[in-house]
């Protein structure tokens, strides 16, 4: 397709309506209106608004990259160069973030081990989990959080526990007693 405007054109018309940019501070609390606006429309909207109030957005977007001399279109590029390289988990909702930065509101599944080494290499190489932080996270987003002493598991209900290796018999026998009492499911893992 071809379309009539662009960063360049957008950016010329808005330095003849509006004058040259001389900050940045102005045009980024003009650009947080535009964000406000879109959600809102988002919410209370019919499509054709959604998108109008989106294309506010984009405007916004094309006047910061015009100052600074940069196209948005050449940094698009380069930077999905860059996401197309890193892992990434879904949401469940068509979205999804960078396992670096997903952050675990609620954590249903635990791994218990020895040490946090052997936890990591259990959730790898027996489950298939890549690491995050201080656990992991499968590839439908589940975490999971490694611990090596039983009671760090204090007051905490309806999860599962994943068992692995060099877990000392008295802190099994412990996890036994604790599962029936949190509703716990134990999976051994050794």
């Amino acid at each position: 397709m071809n379309y009539k405007e662009n960063q360049t054109t957008l950016n010329a018309w808005a330095d003849d309506t509006f004058g040259k940019l001389t900050h940045i501070d102005p045009l980024m609390e003009r650009f947080h209106d535009e964000v406000d606006e879109l959600q809102t429309a988002v919410h209370f909207d019919p499509p054709e608004k959604i998108v109008e109030e989106a294309a506010d957005c984009v405007m916004m977007l094309y006047r910061i990259a015009g100052y600074y001399g940069l196209d948005i279109h050449e940094a698009i590029d380069k930077k999905m160069v860059v996401n197309r390289e890193k892992e990434w988990v879904r949401d469940g909702f068509g979205n999804g973030k960078h396992v670096k930065d997903v952050k675990i509101e609620k954590i249903f599944n635990y791994l218990i081990c020895g040490s946090m080494d052997l936890c990591r290499n259990i959730a790898m190489a027996n489950l298939k989990w890549k690491p995050i932080n201080l656990g992991a996270i499968n590839e439908k987003g589940d975490a999971i959080k490694y611990i090596t002493n039983v009671d760090e598991l204090r007051g905490i209900k309806n999860v599962n526990i994943y068992v692995g290796l060099s877990v000392h018999f008295k802190d099994i026998e412990k996890l036994n007693l604790l599962a029936d009492a949190n509703n716990w499911k134990l999976i051994n893992l050794s």
